[in-house]
Formats: C-alpha cells, sequence, structure tokens
C-alpha cells in the first residue's frame, strides 16, 4: 500500500496598499508623538536642569539616521517592511526575531504611554471624572477607529497629526517671540 502525497502551493499572499505616501508619512510622524513632546517638555527640562533640548536634538537625529537605514532596507527588500525581516537579513534570523519582539513591545507601550498622558491632562482638566473613565474612552475610542478600518484610521491620524504639528509649532513660536529672561 502506497501512499500518495498531493502537494499544492498556495497562491503568494499579497498585501494591498491601503495607504497612499501621505498616510505613511502620517503615520510615522504620528508614531514619534510630537504631541507628548509639547506636553512633557517643561517636567524634562526641569528635571534635567535644562539638557532637554540637547537630548530631543539627539533623538532627533537619531530618528532621521533610523529613517534613512529603512529608506535603503527598503529598496534592497522591497517586499519586506518590518524590523523583523530587515535584521533578519542583516544581522540574522535570532537577531531579527528579538528586534521584532522588541518593536512589538514598542507598539504595545507607545499607545499606553499616549492614553495615559491623555487621560491624565483630561482628569486635571475635568476632575470630576477619574482618570480610569478617561483611560477606558480613549482607549474604547483608539480600538474602535481601528476596527473600523485603515481609511478612517488614516484620515483621523492626518487631522490630529496636523493638530500636534500645530501645537508644536505654534510652541516654537510663542518660546521664539517671549524668551525667558
Amino acid at each position: 500500500m502506497s501512499a500518495v502525497m498531493e502537494t499544492t502551493s498556495a497562491p503568494a499572499t499579497k498585501l494591498l496598499p491601503r495607504l497612499g505616501l501621505l498616510g505613511v508619512v502620517f503615520f510615522g510622524l504620528a508614531y514619534m508623538s510630537p504631541s507628548i513632546v509639547t506636553s512633557t517638555f517643561g517636567v524634562v527640562s526641569e528635571t534635567s536642569r535644562g539638557a532637554a533640548p540637547t537630548a530631543y536634538l539627539v533623538a532627533t537625529a537619531a530618528m532621521l539616521l533610523t529613517a534613512v537605514a529603512y529608506a535603503v532596507l527598503a529598496r534592497e527588500y522591497p517586499t519586506a517592511g518590518s524590523a523583523y525581516t530587515y535584521v533578519g537579513r542583516t544581522l540574522g534570523r535570532v537577531v531579527g526575531f528579538f528586534a521584532g519582539w522588541v518593536i512589538l513591545l514598542d507598539y504595545l507601550f507607545l499607545p499606553m504611554v499616549a492614553w495615559l498622558i491623555q487621560s491624565t491632562y483630561l482628569h486635571a482638566q475635568f476632575p470630576g471624572i477619574p482618570l480610569w473613565v478617561w483611560l477606558l474612552i480613549n482607549v474604547g475610542a483608539t480600538t474602535t477607529i481601528n476596527l473600523l478600518g485603515i481609511a478612517l484610521a488614516d484620515r483621523v491620524n492626518i487631522v490630529l497629526t496636523i493638530t500636534a504639528m500645530a501645537s508644536v509649532a505654534a510652541l516654537v513660536v510663542v518660546l521664539l517671540l517671549f524668551p525667558r529672561s
């Protein structure tokens, strides 16, 4: 009795592009969380005795180098798109595995920090509403937007990112016009 195994190869799965260049750029900008910089700058500057601007410049330089590296790797491995693949193909699969987990943790913790900061500020503005309620509202709104699809998430993200970038620009203008003596 011989068994014949029939193997069929599944058709290659292909990601469908749903975001244009503007959407991808704005998701990248949003991921850098410019509003967190403006909302924590005073505390960080005071705690670091004025070293915050230098730290932010160093962090900006590191992010720019990372962006250039991603651009180079995206050209080298155009079907990839993840830190796991980029690191795995350049430094080895084991290192790529750890890079994938680290970036996953980043994707999990960054929204938590944003939710906590936003909820803390909303609670300070409206102290009658408990902090945990603001957290539930923020998590619920974010989850709902994401479940409704990438097109809605893209539109909301663009509006919020433009608002955040405008607040950063307004802060810079105020700091330049009214320097501290």
